[in-house]
């Protein structure tokens, strides 16, 4: 499988559930599952997702 077809299944999929969703692709080594989270950026739309959407205590 492609990233680029992983990608478009990802979107297709989005589109299909209830909000809230998000689809943010990354490229590179770091682009799957937990590697995602060797990625700052991932791992802070992961954080930024989470707040905005879960009831955390702080």
């Amino acid at each position: 499988m492609s990233d680029e077809t992983e990608a478009t299944d990802a979107e297709r999929l989005a589109a299909t559930v209830a909000e809230p969703v998000d689809v943010i692709v990354y490229e590179g080594d770091a682009a799957h599952g937990v590697q995602l989270l060797a990625n700052p950026r991932a791992k802070l739309a992961i954080r930024d997702w989470l707040a905005a959407n879960l009831a955390l205590e702080e």
